[in-house]
């Protein structure tokens, strides 16, 4: 682990899995995924946000029953999320607090934009140790304050998982076996009419 300490948080980046978390005391998030100093100021940290100028919180409107609790935020951009983000940049994180419980010690996790109770989720879900009462959806919470915020991102390039990050993902919910398998199923988009330029580029 690395370290950063700054006078109101401290970002620490993992040696050996691609994510990073910042502790904020006192700090605020939203439904967006900004995390917020305890002066309601905007903290520039997870990329992908983007680098959109930011004001401060209005604090008068913020939810304050978590002030005694530690809130895991996963930050996310994108409003609608498919399979594939869940899977490709929630899962990574969700996978990466499941096996640091003892050193992330948390009460909630804040799910921005990411989270609608679909199966697969529910089930990724349980299979990591986790369960649905330590949820929050931002659909309903659209900002809170807590004792403590730790707000994970992921150090992938969009869109383009790396085959490290493929295999530790496959790894936390397949079992190796022994038997090789002798079928390969491929399943094709070109049914699609929302395929806009996605392309694999090996598909023949």
């Amino acid at each position: 682990m690395s370290n950063v300490k700054q006078s109101n948080h401290e970002i620490t980046k993992s040696n050996n899995f691609p994510v990073s978390y910042l502790r904020v005391k006192g700090g605020y998030i939203n439904s967006k995924g900004e995390t917020y100093d305890k002066n309601g100021a905007f903290i520039n940290f997870p990329r992908e946000l983007g680098d959109k100028v930011r004001h401060n919180l209005d604090l008068s409107s913020i939810n304050k029953i978590f002030d005694n609790k530690i809130v895991i935020c996963l930050v996310h951009e994108r409003h609608n999320y498919s399979y594939f983000h869940w899977t490709y940049e929630t899962l990574p994180k969700l996978i990466y607090l499941s096996h640091h419980k003892t050193e992330i010690k948390f009460d909630k996790i804040y799910l921005p934009q990411s989270f609608f109770g679909r199966s697969y989720q529910g089930q990724a879900i349980r299979k990591l140790g986790f369960n649905f009462f330590e949820i929050l959806d931002s659909r309903k919470i659209k900002s809170l304050r807590a004792k403590e915020v730790v707000t994970i991102k992921l150090e992938e390039i969009r869109r383009n998982p790396s085959l490290e990050l493929c295999q530790m993902i496959k790894s936390a919910f397949i079992k190796p076996s022994q038997n090789q398998p002798h079928k390969k199923i491929y399943l094709t988009r070109n049914h699609l009419s929302s395929r806009q330029g996605r392309k694999i580029i090996n598909e023949d």
